[in-house]
C-alpha cells in the first residue's frame, strides 16, 4: 500500500505535467480557433513552441547569472539560478523527453472531443486549394500538413471531377483570349501548370480556347 509520503511525491511529480497540459491545451485551442489543423501539424507547432520557450528561459537564466556575477553576487554553490522566464514557461519543470508524450496525450483528447479532426482539415484544404489550383497543388498542400495518404488520395479524387472546369475558369479570369503565338501559348501553359494543373488538363483548356497547336507544348 502506498504511503502518504509516496502519494505526496507522486502528486508533486504530476503537478508540473498537469500545468503543462493546461498550457498546451490553451495554445492548441488558440491555433484551432484560427483555422483547422491536422494532428501532425498541430503536434509539430506545439513542440516547436515548447522548444522556443525553453531556449528563452535558458537565455534569461544565463543572462541573470552573468548579471549576478558582474555585480559580485554569484549564486551559492548548489543553488539553482532563478529563471525569470519560468513563470511564462510551464514546460520548465518537465523533462523535455516527456514533451512528445504529453503533447500526444493532449491531441488524443482533442480528437476524442471533436476539436481536432484530420478529416475536417482535409476538407478545408480541399476547399481552399481547389479555388486556386489543380490536383498537384491540392496534393502538395495536404501532404505538407502531414495528412494520411488515404485522406489525401480521397480528396484528390474528389477534386478530379471538376479539374478541367476549374482550370478553364482560371484561364478565363487570367487571359480570356487564345494565345496569338508560340511565346504566349507557352506563357499561358506555364501559368496553369504552376498552379498545379496536370499537363492534359492544360492542353484541353487551350484547345477549348481555340488554340489548335496546344498539343505541341508540355510534351
Amino acid at each position: 500500500m502506498a504511503t502518504p509520503s509516496a502519494d505526496a511525491h507522486a502528486g508533486a511529480g504530476a503537478a508540473p505535467e498537469q500545468a503543462l497540459l493546461r498550457a498546451l491545451r490553451s495554445r492548441a485551442l488558440r491555433h484551432l480557433a484560427r483555422r483547422e489543423h491536422s494532428r501532425a501539424e498541430l503536434r509539430a507547432r506545439l513542440l516547436l513552441q515548447l522548444q522556443a520557450a525553453q531556449r528563452r528561459s535558458e537565455a534569461q537564466a544565463a543572462a541573470a547569472a552573468a548579471a549576478a556575477t558582474r555585480a559580485g553576487t554569484p549564486s551559492p554553490p548548489g543553488q539553482p539560478v532563478r529563471r525569470p522566464a519560468d513563470a511564462a514557461n510551464p514546460a520548465a519543470p518537465v523533462d523535455p523527453g516527456q514533451w512528445p508524450a504529453l503533447v500526444d496525450r493532449l491531441l488524443d483528447r482533442l480528437e476524442q472531443t471533436g476539436l481536432l479532426s484530420d478529416t475536417r482539415t482535409a476538407a478545408s484544404v480541399l476547399r481552399q486549394q481547389a479555388a486556386r489550383g489543380g490536383l498537384r497543388r491540392i496534393r502538395q498542400a495536404m501532404q505538407a500538413k502531414g495528412l494520411d495518404a488515404a485522406l489525401v488520395a480521397e480528396a484528390v479524387e474528389q477534386a478530379r471531377g471538376s479539374e478541367f472546369e476549374r482550370a478553364w475558369a482560371l484561364w478565363q479570369r487570367r487571359f480570356g483570349e487564345p494565345p496569338p503565338d508560340a511565346r504566349e501559348r507557352a506563357r499561358q501553359m506555364r501559368f496553369l501548370a504552376a498552379r498545379g494543373f496536370e499537363a492534359d488538363t492544360v492542353r484541353r483548356v487551350l484547345r477549348r480556347a481555340g488554340d489548335p497547336q496546344a498539343d505541341d507544348e508540355l510534351g
